[in-house]
């Protein structure tokens, strides 16, 4: 085994030598044997090379790129991937290669290494590694002797050898998922964490709790949708939220299956979508938890068939407690949305009025109740109220007088009605706080 490692190391030494000389581009000699290392190099007639940089065997021997386009990744192109530097026909990592350290053209001295471009005694002197024998992605000098940054580098995160899996990235020494952050040894969501908002370290105080698209704010934007039984749908529908950044946990069947868990006390709002599920109701611990949460703060989101539910079908008593309206039946129509006095919040981003473009279930409002004010309404023909809100010390409500999950097929509003689905959303970021 040790003259197996001994003969690698002389191997990459070779390679090391052979890198000098050629810049970025790895060829050199086959082997005795005929053959090239192992998963590294490419035999192209006597030599071996690295076809995924070399610009004459560019994906495979004999492949050569024209023009000024180099190689990259086994592909002719025009540019050099982010975090490399065209140096003549070649991507280099200005940081870490000891022929451009720095920029192209300033070699490092034969006893020297290049790390944060800048030429060293060693890789430790700047706060570097040396790993012996690891080749990087983009090629940082090659051979027994490389310069790695550990913070970063996919191939030695943290140590050298430890490499990060495929949809992972090294991030301040650990192997993340694509999109977070290494912090203490953790990996963490910056946009969402209020310990970590926006940065490793960044807590977020008592008046801005919540880290919301890596700001500290009153906003929540962990939302719970207790969803109907249209999974494919709710697919889309949860797409949606994600799109503008909440932190979304979708229940299918929810809004009849609810019994407490997970608490709605730990969401900013609460969206529960009934139209497949009017048939069944929600149970008493579960109604019981929701009014309780939005009594403590959190936001509540209603459609049109949560009215429907506890006026008609005697469903849901318990939460119609917190209710806006009364509706014992619907009419599906298309029609024209206006806004009714200064609800901006609520048309953030879209007209003051605007059509609807699918049919859609609007139950016209016979009573209001529990403080709800009206803040739209829909003209189709008749004109009949659209939406009402409540703000209070408790926990803000949204009561929309249409189904949020209508239907699939051309009336499902999360695939073919961008204008709703904008005018639903800014409900419920208004519900969660995340809008004044």
């Amino acid at each position: 085994m040790k003259r197996k490692f001994a003969s690698l190391l002389f191997v990459f030494g070779f390679l090391a030598l052979m890198v000098a000389a050629c810049g970025d581009k790895i060829v050199v000699p086959a082997d005795k044997s005929g053959k090239c290392v192992a998963g590294l190099l490419t035999k192209c007639g006597d030599t071996c090379v690295d076809t995924q940089t070399d610009i004459a065997n560019c994906g495979s021997c004999m492949l050569a790129c024209t023009g000024a386009k180099i190689c990259v990744q086994g592909k002719c192109t025009d540019s050099c991937p982010p975090g490399s530097t065209k140096c003549g026909d070649s991507c280099v990592n200005t940081d870490l290669d000891r022929g451009n350290c720095g920029m192209c053209g300033k070699a490092c001295a034969g006893n020297e290494v290049c790390a944060k471009g800048k030429c060293a005694a060693t890789c430790e002197a700047v706060g570097y590694k040396t790993c012996a024998g690891m080749m990087s992605p983009i090629d940082a000098g090659g051979g027994a002797m490389n310069c790695v940054d550990p913070s970063n580098d996919n191939n030695n995160c943290s140590a050298c050898g430890v490499k990060c899996m495929s949809g992972e990235a090294c991030s301040n020494g650990v192997c993340c998922v694509t999109g977070l952050t290494g912090c203490a040894g953790q990996c963490v969501d910056a946009q969402s964490d209020p310990n970590n908002c926006n940065g490793c370290g960044i807590k977020c105080g008592m008046m801005t709790p919540n880290c919301f698209l890596g700001a500290c704010s009153k906003c929540n934007n962990k939302i719970l949708i207790l969803a109907d039984n249209q999974t494919a749908v709710n697919v889309n529908m949860k797409k949606s939220f994600q799109s503008v950044g909440f932190s979304t946990t979708l229940i299918d069947s929810g809004a009849s299956s609810y019994t407490g868990m997970p608490a709605a006390t730990d969401f900013g709002a609460v969206v529960i979508v009934r139209i497949g599920v009017i048939n069944v109701d929600m149970p008493v611990n579960g109604q019981q938890a929701l009014t309780s949460a939005q009594q403590a703060g959190t936001g509540m989101i209603f459609d049109a068939y949560v009215a429907y539910d506890y006026t008609a079908q005697n469903h849901l008593q318990t939460l119609k407690s917190i209710g806006l309206y009364t509706s014992p039946s619907g009419v599906g129509t298309v029609g024209t949305v206006s806004v009714i006095g200064n609800q901006f919040p609520f048309f953030a981003g879209i007209s003051t009025s605007f059509a609807t473009v699918n049919t859609n279930a609007w139950f016209p409002p016979t009573a209001i109740m529990n403080g709800g004010v009206q803040f739209a309404q829909l003209n189709y023909g008749p004109v009949i109220p659209a939406a009402y809100s409540r703000s209070n010390p408790n926990g803000r409500i949204v009561h929309y007088s249409f189904g949020i999950n209508w239907q699939g097929g051309a009336q499902n509003i999360w695939t073919n009605d961008p204008t709703q689905v904008t005018w639903v959303l800014n409900g419920v970021r208004w519900a969660a706080g995340c809008t004044n």
